[in-house]
């Protein structure tokens, strides 16, 4: 029932990753074998698995059961693939692995769980640094062999490229996911408010094409010009992150827009209470 971390999201970045393994050129330039893409796809769907609407600090700050669970570190994340692995294991519907051998499943589960960590945002620097590895090592070798002893840093740099993906896409489609999120960083403001904390989000100040463009330029732009240079057939998120960046310095949201993001919302937690 919340507006963005929902099984959709999960959906869009597993189809997002799916477009770099088609179109990228991925698998050779990563040296990525069969194992290694089934537990990227397997990551991208359950790696914001009973999503609760708020963020890490969010739970830290309020002294939830879950930061106390996991020690402060990587919150969320940590309780994303450790239920991913609960509901595999006590339902048999469930169970994926069934019949597996179990070197394969060993090594599936702890690609998943390195994947789903390095969802953590407090990793992107990490990330950006692995690509300037990469970039340098590129420059010296053109042996591709040698990106082969860093298959799970790659992993985790394409699921974390996904999760980050919305402005990389086209205009339409990248606004209805930034309202969406939005949306729900504004539900969290909502109760920072009622309980008294500094607010993170407010509704009433925070505009959607200010936010949208801070995002681009201090996040987007950065992360992408050196991800196309690892991987340079997909110069096309590029590409659509120049248009959208213009597109939301003209763009200017009316009540007739904000109203819709509210009914779809509401609509939302109409359908989750009739379930």
């Amino acid at each position: 029932s919340i507006p963005y971390h929902s099984d959709l999201h999960g959906a869009d970045v597993a189809q997002t990753c799916l477009i770099y393994v088609q179109y990228g050129d991925v698998m050779d330039k990563a040296q990525l074998n069969k194992v290694a893409i089934c537990s990227l796809f397997l990551s991208c769907f359950c790696h914001d698995y009973k999503h609760p609407g708020v963020n890490n600090n969010f739970l830290k700050v309020t002294k939830n059961e879950l930061a106390i669970r996991y020690n402060d570190l990587s919150i969320l994340e940590n309780m994303h693939i450790s239920e991913t692995f609960k509901l595999i294991n006590q339902n048999n519907d469930c169970n994926i692995f069934f019949g597996t051998d179990s070197n394969i499943y060993k090594e599936i589960r702890q690609k998943m769980i390195e994947c789903v960590l390095s969802t953590d945002m407090s990793f992107h620097s990490k990330h950006i640094s692995f690509m300037k590895k990469i970039i340098e090592i590129n420059k010296k070798s053109k042996n591709k062999k040698d990106s082969s002893k860093y298959n799970q840093e790659f992993l985790n740099l394409l699921i974390h490229a996904a999760d980050i993906s919305n402005p990389t896409k086209p205009f339409k489609v990248y606004l209805k996911w930034a309202k969406l999120v939005l949306e729900e960083f504004f539900e969290q403001g909502d109760k920072e408010k009622a309980l008294g904390l500094p607010i993170t989000n407010d509704r009433k100040t925070v505009k959607l094409n200010a936010s949208q463009i801070g995002f681009i330029v201090y996040v987007e732009e950065p992360f992408i010009s050196s991800y196309i240079l690892i991987f340079p057939k997909l110069k096309f998120l590029q590409d659509n992150i120049i248009i959208n960046k213009e597109k939301f310095s003209n763009y200017r949201e009316d009540e007739k827009s904000k109203k819709n993001v509210n009914k779809t919302n509401n609509n939302i937690s109409k359908k989750s209470n009739l379930k």
